[in-house]
Formats: structure tokens, C-alpha cells, sequence
């Protein structure tokens, strides 16, 4: 048997046992008794074992980030700990744990279990994520801010996200996280496999947090030439099989890109105004998107309403004028969203108990809810 197991306990008695029995059945058996020396050790085995309770990193966060790095994504994880209340359970299971065993376990009944776990991840199929495009009926309604958000939203319930930045110029996103990005979009685009330059998506991805990371947006004036309308859709196509969403920030223009990504995507997610101008602009968008025959993935519009004023309309008014379902009307909160832009710090973190932070939370979990 070639199977190779990482237990990842700072108990010696624990280890030698667990060691022992697994090697005794022919595995391969690699310990760490510390989380960071786990994480670098992962992507070489074939199942982990892992304890919550750890010295540096715990058991919860060190199987978060196996879910987001894209070696270690599809890695069977077996929790193993002391712990043993339902609650300690389900977080277990909500950041990716495929099983958890209750200490102390027999040590046979542990073997069995790597067994069937290994068995099932051979014949598991690959994962594919959903993927929402957030287009703005116009520049400025806030569409970078929502999407953010929702990305926020959406880890903290327990899911793996990656958010993809698609703007010709001046990406926002990682700003918006207080990131610096080390490659962005334009590197991956221009990117010549013939070369040996690197195209793989993963390897321009820029982590925020556990369970999310981003794929940022160009730095300055544009990208370095044309690029090919498929490239949006094998990115896409990569990505899918990198995290349970993918959040995609579109630019509001008709390009052969932005296409391409909404055809890829399951679900579109307006971004609107409550005022005339904004729209007028979702009325084209709407139509836009229904020429080219898109119509039925629209789940719905998002108001952004950032002050009140007399040109406000209201949103049952606009909704009806669109012609599409209202997801959410975000409450003003201009001075937080300014706030959160300039310190890099997203409003559901900065102000999680603000009236616009609960609309957004309660945002993300009608998208999990209506999502293909």
C-alpha cells in the first residue's frame, strides 16, 4: 500500500499509537505536531488525520486554508479530537472536515475509517464551484463593494470563495481588502505557456483570509494588448474547481470578455441605484443581457442606496420598472463604506453589527439559497 497518511496531533502518546496501527496496515505514515509544519507537509500525502487542539494553529483554521490552497483542496481530512459536543462537530464539518472521530477512538476503528475515506475521495468527483458575476448597471453604483462583501458573507458561513477582479483597468478589489497583490489579471492574461510562463490561475491568486482568496485586478491603465474572448472562460473553467464560489466583478461595458464571463457563470447579480440615470442603465443592461440570450440567469438586483434623496425612487418601484427581482435594498451607509474602502478593511468586518452589514449577510444567504 503507497497511501501516504499526515497525523497532525502535539499528544507523542497519540502520535505513536495512531503511527503504529496505520503502519501496521502497510501505510506510509508522516507526523507534525505543529499546524504550520502540517500545512507545508499536506500537499505531499494523501489524507490527513488532525487534531483541533494545536499549539500554534488549530485544527479548524489549518483545514480552512487545506480547502483554499488549490493542492490540498480535494485532500481527505479526518478530524480527530477530544472535543466532542454536536457544535464542536459542525464547525468541524463547515470548514471542510470529511469526517470527525471522537477521542479516545479505537485505533482499528481509526484505520477503518482512513479506509473508506480513501476509498470514497478515489471515486469522488471533482468540485465545481458556482459562479456568480456582480455587474453594475453603471460605473460607480457600488458593484466592487457588494461583491466584496458577499465574499465576506459567504466565508463566514462556512464556504470557500474566490473572488476574480475582471476590470480592464484599475482593479479595486484588493484594495477594498487592504491587499497588495504580487501578480494580478494582466500577468495571467499575457502570460506565454510557450515561454514556460506559468497559466495556471492558482499561481495568481493572492490570499485575504481563511477560505478566501483573489484573483486582482489590473494595476493601472488597462491590459497590455488584446487578449482572446476563450482565455475568460478557461480561467473561469480553472478556477471552478478551486473553491465552493466564485464572485467575478464585472465592469459594466459589452466587451467580448465580459461576455464570455457571464456566459460562464451560472447566476448574474445586477447592481443598482435608486435613481433615473441608474435606471435607464439597468433597462439597457437588461436588454442587453437578453439579446444575448442570458436573460434566464439573472437572479435578481441589488440596490445600493446611498443617501436619500428626491430623486429617490422606491425599490418595488424600480424592480417593477427592471423587470427583475429585488435580492436585497442595502440601507445607506456612505460614511462606513468610505471608511471601509480607506482602511482596507470590508464593512461586515469593520462595522459587523451595522444595520447595511446584517442586509449583506442575509444577501449572501439568499444566494446560497437561489444559486444553480
Amino acid at each position: 500500500m503507497d497511501k501516504r497518511i499526515l497525523v497532525v496531533d502535539d499528544d507523542y502518546t497519540a502520535l505513536r499509537v495512531i503511527s503504529y496501527a496505520l503502519k501496521q496496515e502497510g501505510y506510509e505514515v508522516l507526523t507534525a505536531a505543529h499546524g504550520q509544519a502540517a500545512l507545508r507537509m499536506a500537499p505531499e500525502v494523501d489524507l490527513v488525520i488532525l487534531d483541533i487542539m494545536m499549539p500554534d494553529i488549530d485544527g479548524y483554521r489549518i483545514c480552512r486554508r487545506l480547502r483554499t490552497n488549490p493542492d490540498t483542496r480535494q485532500l481527505p481530512v479526518i478530524m480527530l479530537s477530544a472535543k466532542a459536543q454536536v457544535s464542536d462537530k459542525l464547525m468541524g464539518f463547515e470548514v471542510g472536515a470529511d469526517d470527525y472521530v471522537i477521542k479516545p477512538v479505537d485505533p482499528s476503528e481509526l484505520v477503518a475509517r482512513v479506509g473508506a475515506l480513501l476509498s470514497r475521495a478515489k471515486h469522488a468527483a471533482p468540485r465545481d464551484a458556482v459562479v456568480i458575476a456582480f455587474i453594475g448597471v453603471k460605473g460607480g453604483v457600488g458593484t466592487t463593494t457588494v461583491t466584496v462583501n458577499q465574499a465576506v458573507a459567504l466565508g463566514q458561513q462556512g464556504a470557500t470563495v474566490v473572488i476574480v477582479d475582471w476590470r480592464s483597468s484599475f482593479g479595486m478589489v484588493c484594495s477594498q481588502l487592504g491587499l497588495a497583490p504580487q501578480r494580478t489579471l494582466a500577468d495571467l492574461l499575457v502570460a506565454d505557456p510557450e515561454s514556460g510562463e506559468n497559466r495556471d490561475p492558482a499561481a495568481y491568486l493572492t490570499p485575504f483570509r481563511e477560505g478566501i482568496a483573489v484573483l486582482a485586478g489590473p494595476p493601472g491603465f488597462g491590459l497590455p494588448g488584446p487578449v482572446p474572448r476563450e482565455l475568460a472562460g478557461t480561467i473561469v473553467r480553472h478556477l471552478r474547481s478551486m473553491a465552493d464560489y466564485v464572485l467575478v466583478d464585472l465592469p459594466p461595458e459589452p466587451s467580448p470578455m465580459v461576455r464570455e464571463m457571464l456566459e460562464e457563470s451560472n447566476s448574474i447579480v445586477l447592481v443598482s441605484e435608486l435613481d433615473p440615470l441608474s435606471l435607464r442603465s439597468g433597462t439597457a443592461m437588461a436588454s442587453s443581457l437578453g439579446s444575448w440570450g442570458l436573460q434566464w440567469k439573472i437572479l435578481g438586483v441589488v440596490f445600493v442606496n446611498r443617501a436619500w434623496s428626491e430623486s429617490t425612487i422606491s425599490a418595488g418601484d424600480a424592480a417593477s420598472k427592471l423587470g427583475i427581482d429585488v435580492l436585497a435594498t442595502l440601507p445607506p451607509a456612505a460614511e462606513m463604506c468610505y471608511y471601509a474602502t480607506m482602511s482596507g478593511k470590508p464593512v461586515l468586518l469593520s462595522q459587523p453589527d451595522s444595520l447595511i452589514s446584517t442586509s449583506l449577510s442575509e444577501l449572501a444567504t439568499q444566494l446560497r439559497q437561489k444559486v444553480i
